[in-house]
């Protein structure tokens, strides 16, 4: 299947170079071009055991591409993972600034995919407004699949989970994103 990955911190790129070693075709988009660059020459920011080596596998079978947001082959996926940062206002209260500028990126560049897979940390009911927001009438569906990556054993936790969390509004949207993990068992 065709995935894009908006967002390649450590969720993103983690589940990049998960999707591609479980045979998926992945793109992980940035709006760090540097980002995108370093991750294409197989070069890890920051501590993730194990991520390096995933990288240089999804990278050398040509099934992992890293691209500028700008940049890249679009209009293919049949999901978009949002990986993006959700970082604290003043408040308290979480900024969802990046997920909805990634939202209507998905709208804008990938408008035959099946469903925005929300991996992003965002507070209860925000997916509906969200969806209601963005999505309605576009025919792309908003799945909720929360991560319980732990930094430091990311790659270990992506291919070993207690357990996977799909909530989606149908029946099409949810087979879809449970083939991600066709060969992962929880």
């Amino acid at each position: 299947m065709k995935v894009t990955v908006l967002g390649l911190g450590y969720v993103g790129s983690v589940a990049s170079a998960a999707l591609a070693r479980s045979g998926h075709e992945v793109l992980g988009l940035d709006i760090q071009r540097g980002v995108a660059e370093d991750l294409g020459k197989g070069r890890v920011v920051g501590f993730e055991p194990g991520l390096t080596e995933l990288l240089e596998k999804g990278l050398e079978s040509g099934r992992l591409q890293f691209a500028h947001v700008d940049d890249g082959d679009r209009g293919q996926a049949a999901l978009v993972l949002v990986c993006v940062g959700t970082p604290s206002l003043s408040t308290g209260s979480a900024n969802l600034t990046y997920v909805r500028s990634a939202l209507q990126w998905a709208v804008e560049h990938e408008p035959n995919a099946v469903a925005v897979v929300m991996k992003s940390t965002v507070p209860p009911g925000t997916g509906l407004r969200l969806s209601t927001q963005y999505l309605e009438g576009t025919g792309i569906e908003y799945v909720s699949n929360p991560e319980f990556l732990r930094e430091g054993n990311a790659v270990h936790d992506w291919a070993h989970p207690d357990r996977i969390v799909i909530g989606a509004s149908t029946q099409r949207a949810t087979d879809c994103v449970k083939e991600l993990y066709g060969d992962v068992h929880a």
